[in-house]
């Protein structure tokens, strides 16, 4: 598991069977590809409740020239909403 400041990213199998980013109060489960292209992607689906099905909040997506750039920029992405929620 890595802990970018206030970013938790999970991407062990062991540790989750579902990879997760927290941060700020939201949970987003993700999964990542990579397109034809060789562009990578993270999907994110920002989650209620952790390990209930349940319809998503809202689905957010980050790319990158690697798994790792997607992942980062998902984890900006999702940042950005928190933020924008604490502002209402």
């Amino acid at each position: 598991m890595e802990n970018q400041g206030r970013v938790t990213v999970s991407e062990s199998s062991q540790e989750r069977s579902v990879r997760l980013i927290e941060t700020s109060g939201l949970t987003a489960e993700y999964s990542t590809g990579c397109t034809p292209t060789g562009e990578w992607f993270a999907l994110g689906t920002i989650v209620r409740e952790v390990g209930k099905t349940s319809m998503p909040a809202w689905v957010l997506v980050g790319t990158g020239t690697s798994v790792e750039d997607a992942i980062q920029n998902l984890s900006n992405e999702i940042g950005t909403q928190a933020r924008n929620l604490e502002l209402v």
